[in-house]
């Protein structure tokens, strides 16, 4: 490392002091995971004490470190090395708080294909309009979660797993199989209890089932994340002047007569970032394709 490193206003400053240098070494650390960053403004918020957020620029922070000394704290230099404006290696992962960033939790997901990124959008969206705790996915479907730290995998009974089928497919497989003596009247907990009662290896005719649940350090982004994957996939559906029906990215308003934009804060920052951001340059709606499908079947069934 240099003895002078310019980024922010600092092109004087000597690095190399012991406490600049322990506030450098703690930067590197996990624990100064930030909670968001954005790369094409070189800003970004870091976890506090007490669920406080430090908002942080090259040029300052509002933490009590750089309120009482005026020099580079620990989230500064974790701000410049993030931006490429300072030299070092990073641990990333959780903060302080034990709880995933969003900039993490983007860099994960995006190296999952766009439907198992999907599937993922349909469990957020679930556990924040419905409050749902437990997701049940064909394990074809969870295998890529399973290493995946936004999610855990947990034991439920297998009356439980069962219920990822509705009614008319559980005859379906009983039908399939040859079974008889089932009711076929009978609601989806009756025939379930039937199965475990006559079938020796459900797992044998039944597709296997995973039940996840949203990890407790990613549940405080979650509607963020999910934010980023509707503005990435979405589309909102709207009629001109004509009365045409056209469409547009999800998430994003009209700006003037013509264009649509997303509006300028991180989530939109992080699509920039991995190149998904379809208004940067502004919008203009589509026509909306004749079969269109605004809302999909979730392929998971949810608890």
């Amino acid at each position: 490392m240099s003895n002078f490193v310019t980024f922010g206003h600092w092109e004087a400053l000597g690095h190399l002091s012991t406490a600049q240098r322990t506030r450098i070494e703690r930067a590197q650390k996990a624990e100064t995971t930030p909670s968001s960053i954005n790369k094409v403004e070189c800003t970004g918020t870091f976890p506090g004490s007490g669920g406080n957020l430090y908002n942080t620029t090259l040029n300052s922070c509002t933490c009590a470190d750089f309120s009482m000394r005026h020099l580079p704290c620990k989230h500064i230099y974790r701000l410049a090395i993030e931006c490429g404006m300072f030299p070092g290696t990073v641990e990333t992962g959780l903060n302080k708080n034990n709880q995933m960033s969003l900039d993490t939790a983007v860099s994960i997901i995006e190296n999952f294909t766009e439907e198992t990124q999907l599937i993922i959008s349909d469990i957020l969206f679930a556990s924040l309009s419905q409050n749902k705790k437990t997701f049940l996915l064909t394990s074809v479907d969870a295998e890529p979660l399973l290493s995946c730290p936004i999610f855990v995998q947990i034991d439920v009974p297998i009356d439980t797993l069962l219920q990822a089928f509705k009614r008319n497919q559980i005859i379906s497989v009983l039908d399939e199989h040859g079974f008889q003596g089932f009711k076929r009247n009978s609601s989806q907990i009756n025939l379930i209890s039937w199965c475990i009662e006559n079938i020796p290896d459900i797992w044998a005719i039944f597709p296997h089932i995973t039940a996840l649940q949203i990890s407790e350090d990613s549940l405080h982004i979650r509607r963020s994340l999910h934010s980023y994957l509707v503005r990435k996939f979405g589309w909102e559906y709207n009629y001109d002047e004509n009365m045409v029906r056209v469409r547009y990215p999800a998430g994003s308003k009209l700006c003037g007569l013509e264009l649509y934009f997303f509006p300028d804060d991180t989530v939109t920052g992080l699509l920039t970032q991995y190149g998904h951001n379809r208004c940067l340059n502004g919008f203009s709606p589509q026509l909306s394709p004749e079969y269109a499908v605004k809302y999909h079947e979730p392929k998971f069934s949810s608890l």
